[in-house]
């Protein structure tokens, strides 16, 4: 794993703003040193595109970067769980950091999150 977190630390996927995004949402550390926003476009209940800005320590830009891949062409009731699957395999790294991104993703794809779905 440690080979993974590595390439999405050089070279994060899916980094940027979205356009004509239907679901946002974002989430600040307790340090408030990391914070990542995640922006998606949800249609037929799939995620079409995702995209995540941020930021923070090397860990919580990368593990933004790997949810952010997994989830493009997912089912969107299924995220949530997928999210949790994915940053579980990395829990042994710093929970605390990993906890931003999952609710960051919590917040775009919960019922805060649902803007209109086209």
């Amino acid at each position: 794993m440690i080979e993974v977190l590595s390439k999405h630390m050089a070279n994060p996927s899916n980094f940027g703003l979205l356009k004509g995004f239907t679901h946002c949402g974002s989430a600040r550390g307790p340090n408030h040193e990391d914070f990542i926003a995640f922006q998606a476009i949800v249609g037929r209940g799939r995620v079409r595109a995702v995209k995540w800005s941020g930021t923070g320590c090397g860990l919580v830009m990368a593990a933004a970067s790997i949810v952010a891949e997994v989830l493009e062409g997912k089912y969107w009731i299924t995220v949530g769980l997928l999210a949790r699957e994915k940053l579980a395999l990395l829990k042994k790294y710093d929970s605390a950091c990993l906890q931003v991104v999952q609710d960051a993703v919590d917040s775009c794809f919960g019922p805060g999150g649902n803007m209109n779905e086209r």
